[in-house]
């Protein structure tokens, strides 16, 4: 799934290369994630944050292009 999303919501189901946009707080912009564990978004501790963490490889200059 690609997709763009203002927010981070809960019951969201995520898989493996799954790649979204998130608005991280107050920043302007979105912030580039990939998902890297298959999971549905149940706690805070899943959400996607400005470094890397178990469900998520944050982007920081966008995704990287595929040839």
């Amino acid at each position: 799934m690609d997709a763009l999303s203002s927010e981070w919501r809960l019951d969201i189901q995520y898989r493996p290369g799954d790649r979204v946009a998130f608005k991280l707080a107050n920043s302007m912009g979105a912030a580039a994630f990939e998902c890297l564990i298959a999971h549905v978004s149940k706690t805070a501790n899943q959400q996607p944050t400005s470094g890397d963490n178990a469900y998520w490889k944050h982007y920081p200059r966008g995704f990287p292009r595929q040839p």
